[in-house]
């Protein structure tokens, strides 16, 4: 009986639990339902809403329609109107009266004949001052060496092709082929050709303007006189903006050898290029003209005479400064650079002038930065480099030649 007793109790409370787990589902249902009725009935409620407001919304509507079909139609009344209103008042008389009679003028109004001349002159004269400033402008400068001849005067000892801005110069001068090698060889030709002695033994390179290419032909004359054997000095005289400046070295160059007395072949620094040597410009000095002594630069150069076969000097532009005139004083020639197209003439006979006028000996100009196809000599380049393209056929045939077996010796021209 207790066991009986104590199952009983177990499926109670079992059915108890069970009953508890159903009515708490049931509740959740009922809940969810309850819910989503109400969800509806908000829903039933907007829609409802919406639906008496578009009715309310089609009755404005139609009386706003009705309100525009009657005024249309009384403006169309209207227009027709006021049409035969319109026309019925153009077929009365005209409510015209004559105020003041014309009369013919003496002289006609338009056109001015003597203002639009006097305008007409005014133009022309400033059309004509344009045009002559702009002629000026693009015409007096130094393009060829027919120019440099008739403007300036001077020799003109070669024109220098433009550097193609790709291509290093210094692969340029190492090129026996190419255009501005052959232009160099051309003017170191020219000037050891232009006086009794040969090449100047000091040379003084200057210019009217910087960047005209002054240095770069100080330089390539340098590199192509010691090229062929020659021991060569090149001198950085331009202490205001230097080129060939040498960092490693600051306290030695021209400048200290002009102010501090001391030997001229320690101040001498050799470079790459076999046989060519530089004397940078040293420090900057505050004004270069005051230590530029043309007895202690002829000094200078009579000590390195010895050494050197030629001595090229880079020098400053001439207008404006007159370091290049108290260096050209002491050297046996001066050349005289010139930029193609952009040199004025009138800037160039200034410099030329003062040149002359300070004792300077000027053996000619060379034209820098010119276009080849210009010069007279741009042909020589073309056919040099095709034969050198064609592998020079000539020496084939001499080859050719010389590969012929002769015993005894005797070359006939019927053979040949």
């Amino acid at each position: 009986m207790v066991r009986l007793k104590s199952r009983i109790d177990e499926l109670n409370r079992q059915i108890s639990s069970e009953a508890g787990r159903s009515v708490a589902a049931l509740r959740a249902e009922y809940e969810a339902a309850l819910a989503e009725e109400k969800s509806l009935r908000t829903r039933v409620n907007q829609l409802s809403s919406a639906a008496l407001s578009e009715r309310g919304e089609s009755i404005q509507y139609n009386i706003l329609q009705r309100e525009f079909d009657t005024k249309r139609a009384l403006y169309d009344a209207l227009m027709g109107r006021y049409n035969e209103m319109s026309v019925a008042a153009g077929v009365g008389a005209a409510q015209a009266a004559i105020v003041d009679s014309g009369q013919v003028s003496a002289q006609p109004y338009s056109p001015n004949t003597i203002l639009n001349a006097i305008i007409g002159m005014l133009a022309g004269l400033l059309l004509g001052a344009i045009a002559a400033i702009v002629w000026d402008r693009f015409t007096n400068t130094i393009k060829t060496k027919e120019d440099v001849k008739q403007k300036l005067k001077l020799t003109a000892f070669g024109a220098i092709p433009k550097k193609d801005k790709k291509v290093e110069l210094s692969d340029e001068l190492a090129d026996p082929h190419s255009e501005i090698y052959e232009a160099y060889a051309h003017l170191r030709s020219t000037l050891q050709l232009s006086t009794i002695g040969g090449f100047p033994k000091t040379l003084l390179v200057t210019s009217a303007n910087p960047e005209e290419g002054k240095s770069t032909t100080s330089y390539s004359l340098a590199v192509q006189l010691a090229t062929v054997g020659k021991r060569v000095l090149l001198i950085d005289a331009d202490m205001r903006k230097p080129t060939f400046s040498v960092d490693q070295y600051p306290d030695i160059g021209l400048s200290s050898l002009l102010t501090i007395s001391g030997v001229p072949r320690d101040h001498i620094l050799q470079t790459s290029q076999p046989g060519l040597f530089l004397m940078p410009s040293g420090p900057h000095p505050a004004n270069p003209a005051d230590i530029l002594v043309p007895s202690r630069l002829k000094g200078i150069l009579t000590d390195l005479a010895p050494h050197f076969d030629m001595i090229v000097i880079d020098a400053p532009p001439t207008l404006g400064f007159a370091d290049a005139m108290l260096l050209g004083s002491v050297c046996e020639g001066t050349l005289f650079a010139v930029e193609s197209g952009k040199t004025r003439t009138r800037a160039a006979l200034t410099a030329v002038n003062q040149l002359q006028m300070s004792g300077v000996r000027l053996l000619g100009a060379v034209l820098t930065k010119a276009a080849v196809s210009a010069e007279e000599y741009s042909y020589s380049y073309r056919y040099y480099r095709q034969a050198v393209a064609d592998n020079n056929p000539r020496r084939a045939l001499i080859e050719a030649l010389s590969d012929r077996d002769d015993p005894d010796g005797d070359w006939h021209k019927a053979d040949l």
